[in-house]
């Protein structure tokens, strides 16, 4: 975690969502934070903007 207190945001770096393997028990919320950077308003709690590096991180599978 780390914080710029001239912009006033907390950027937080998330994980992998649950590991079902091909994606159907997954939420929406663990679709949309997964493998991300989220930069939350320190006054707000806001979230105002995310970078997800990787979407849907089951391709993994298909590597050998």
């Amino acid at each position: 975690m780390s914080a710029d207190e001239k912009l006033g945001l907390v950027y937080v770096p998330t994980g992998n969502a649950t590991p079902d393997f091909y994606g159907a028990q997954r939420r929406p919320f663990d679709e949309a934070y997964a493998s991300s950077i989220v930069a939350i308003d320190a006054l707000t709690g806001e979230v105002r903007w995310k970078f997800q590096a990787v979407q849907q991180k089951y391709f993994t599978l298909l590597r050998g």
